[in-house]
């Protein structure tokens, strides 16, 4: 895939975005923020063979119109040209939970564990995340992209949620 960056992408609502930026790249594809800096989008790497490619817009736009539980980002619109992916709303001021399971060597131990990452911040947020994934059971649905970077953490007034 090439980059993207500079590129004005119109999803399927119309609704046009000038990509700024790679906000990060995985298996999958590449994410990318835009100029307004309220969206991220995501691209799928082609799959060369059009049926594979369409079933991700197929399976998009179920995830898009299925109920999700409330700490889940929401897919807000499709993109099937000139890449297959989605626009989701940016979540800001989070850091994702590898944060939190991947000690900070420039940082000292103990400092960086009393800031946040201790076993009590560690134990709510584990539960937050069960809690989440259970609602989505009870629905009979599953989430296929779990990763340390797909789950997203805030602070609050000394409170954490996933």
């Amino acid at each position: 895939m090439q980059n993207l960056i500079g590129e004005t992408i119109t999803a399927k609502s119309g609704n046009t975005f000038i990509l700024t930026e790679i906000a990060g790249s995985g298996a999958q594809g590449v994410v990318y923020k835009e100029k307004s800096e309220k969206y991220i989008l995501k691209f799928y790497y082609p799959h060369n063979e059009p049926q594979l490619d369409n079933d991700i817009i197929d399976k998009l736009s179920f995830i898009k119109n299925v109920k999700k539980p409330k700490n889940f980002v929401e897919i807000r619109d499709l993109i099937d040209y000139p890449y297959k992916g989605y626009v989701m709303d940016r979540v800001i001021d989070h850091k994702p939970i590898n944060s939190y399971l991947i000690y900070d060597r420039t940082k000292n131990f103990a400092d960086w564990y009393n800031l946040g990452y201790g076993f009590r911040e560690r134990l709510y947020i584990g539960y937050i995340i069960a809690k989440a994934f259970y609602a989505l059971s009870v629905d009979n649905l599953s989430y296929c992209d779990i990763s340390g970077n797909n789950i997203l953490v805030k602070y609050i007034n000394n409170s954490c949620y996933a």
